[in-house]
């Protein structure tokens, strides 16, 4: 085997029993807003926490699932391999440093480079699994820790006396379209 794979899978597999029980730093420097330079906008770090466990989520349910299944599957080679890696998962690993998964992506980079040093796909095989398990138990963080209720908040489920309140203002199109000389493309909120 690969004796920079073995020392990757090595390092996943240390870090998994760490993150078991333990938040990872990159989940807390995400919760807390500590990402050196800040990510985010409009001075805050709530979308910035919603779209890096959207991308750790896609990460380990999607992206690496897929190469997992290419390393162990006979219809793909090493190069079909490098190419669905590079396809997959830079994009997403690069804005997870952005957003405060330093750790997560240092693996993820050291990961493709991996993929292009590797002759064969064994070598890939289990450190491909034990990044797959890091990112998901990752993300089970993320997660877990995100401010789900603060960012949800506007987007309450309405009430049928609401909904019934609202119904009366309701114009058909063609009723609008005397007001409005536009298409507005309004739908029915009882067509939702």
């Amino acid at each position: 085997m690969n004796a920079k794979a073995e020392k990757l899978r090595q390092e996943l597999d240390e870090a998994i029993d760490k993150i078991t029980i333990n938040e990872p730093i990159d989940s807390k420097r995400c919760r807390l807003g500590l990402m050196d330079p800040p990510a985010g906008a409009w001075n805050q770090y709530f979308t910035n926490h919603f779209f890096a466990d959207a991308e750790l989520r896609g990460m380990g349910a999607n992206s690496l699932t897929i190469i997992d299944h290419a390393i162990n599957s006979d219809l793909f080679n090493i190069e079909q391999v490098r190419v669905i890696v590079d396809y997959t998962l830079p994009f997403s690993g690069e804005f997870l440093d952005y957003a405060g998964f330093r750790d997560t992506w240092a693996f993820i980079k050291r990961f493709i480079d991996l993929a292009h040093e590797c002759d064969v796909k064994a070598d890939l095989k289990d450190v491909c699994r034990s990044l797959m398990i890091f990112v998901n138990y990752t993300h089970a963080w993320s997660h877990l820790f995100a401010p789900w209720g603060a960012g949800g908040a506007g987007y309450n489920f309405r009430s049928k006396e609401e909904i019934d309140d609202i119904v009366k203002y309701y114009k058909e199109e063609e009723e609008l379209k005397k007001d409005y000389p536009y298409d507005r493309a309004q739908r029915s909120v009882l067509q939702f």
